[in-house]
């Protein structure tokens, strides 16, 4: 009898925290009734692989990028749910049983994402003022989806974080391409593919995962100042083309209109970062187009959030004035580039 549920992890080059991930989806060191672990890595480990392979959690070895991991673990699974889970993060215990229950009970469902706390890195509980939890929970239909509240889900963190993601594996089972083509952004890539599908979408307050930020974190790295610290500009600018890289591709590959221009529209977000944070100049990468979606990106949700997450952070001062003067920079970036 095939599982029901399969947690897939992977791990690139941490292998510090993989053993404490895997056993947070364990119950008395075996795997729960119907579930099967997949752990998909890069790095050799003979210490660690003897240890998985006792608990029986199936072992699979790919040099590639993230996407390559992703695809390799989902031709192999065999459950019906595939849970995600990065290596640094951790299921609490009725997770598993909270998923299994949650689609069971809804056989149109095709995406569910629970709550999470974040911690640091030694497993205590932080308050982190970048990822902010969710406080509602709500059900769409793909079908109706709208620019408007795709952003507005994006920006209230309902698409945050891999490891609160659980997929039914049809729906991503026609994208194994697309997915071996991602190279960032990997939680919000699988939103948009399984918003591809018809079906319902359920988005859970209650926190099922345990999200580890600090120095190691690769989102923190590439997105956010590390308080002062010196930045590796060049690591940052790569994995910030990395993003785009993933949500050009998804453009090109997405059918359903508001799903596309949504990741139109971050990626545009993330071309004028590149552009304006780093102390390096990348203007080739900068399209007129970029600036004015942007705009666009804005005005569908013009809070605060979404200027420090784009990462425009000297904006973020001249918005707490007026939405007037934010927007007025903007433009005239926008009329700066046209003139290039």
């Amino acid at each position: 009898m095939n599982p029901i549920v399969t947690v897939l992890v992977t791990a690139s080059g941490r292998r510090q925290w993989l053993r404490t991930a895997v056993e947070s989806v364990l119950v008395e060191g075996k795997i729960p009734r119907r579930s099967e672990v997949l752990v998909v890595k890069d790095f050799s480990d003979p210490d660690l692989d003897h240890w998985l392979d006792a608990a029986g959690v199936s072992i699979f070895d790919c040099k590639g990028t993230v996407g390559d991991m992703l695809r390799l673990g989902l031709e192999k699974c065999t459950g019906e749910i595939v849970c995600f889970l990065d290596d640094d993060d951790l299921f609490l215990p009725q997770k598993l049983q909270e998923v299994t229950r949650v689609f069971s009970a809804r056989p149109s469902l095709v995406f569910y994402h629970n709550g999470y706390e974040t911690i640091d890195e030694s497993g205590s509980t932080v308050r982190c003022r970048a990822y902010r939890p969710v406080r509602s929970s709500l059900e769409l239909e793909t079908g109706s989806l709208k620019l408007s509240k795709l952003v507005s889900l994006k920006y209230s963190g309902h698409l945050h974080n891999l490891s609160s993601i659980s997929v039914r594996r049809e729906a991503l089972t026609p994208f194994l391409g697309t997915i071996g083509a991602i190279r960032g952004t990997t939680d919000c890539a699988m939103f948009l593919l399984a918003a591809s599908t018809n079906g319902l979408l359920r988005f859970d307050s209650r926190v099922l995962t345990l999200y580890r930020v600090g120095q190691h974190s690769r989102t923190r790295q590439l997105l956010r100042h590390q308080g002062g610290a010196e930045v590796d500009w060049t690591y940052r600018a790569d994995g910030l083309q990395k993003i785009t890289f993933t949500l050009d591709r998804l453009q090109t590959d997405i059918q359903r209109e508001p799903l596309r221009r949504f990741a139109e529209l971050l990626s545009s977000s993330i071309r004028l970062k590149l552009y304006l944070v780093s102390s390096r100049r990348f203007p080739s990468v900068l399209r007129p187009s970029d600036v004015r979606n942007t705009l666009l990106l804005l005005s569908l949700h013009p809070s605060a959030e979404v200027v420090i997450d784009m990462g425009l952070s000297f904006l973020a001062r001249l918005y707490k004035d007026t939405a007037t003067n934010l927007f007025a920079r903007l433009l005239t970036i926008y009329l700066g580039v046209q003139s290039q």
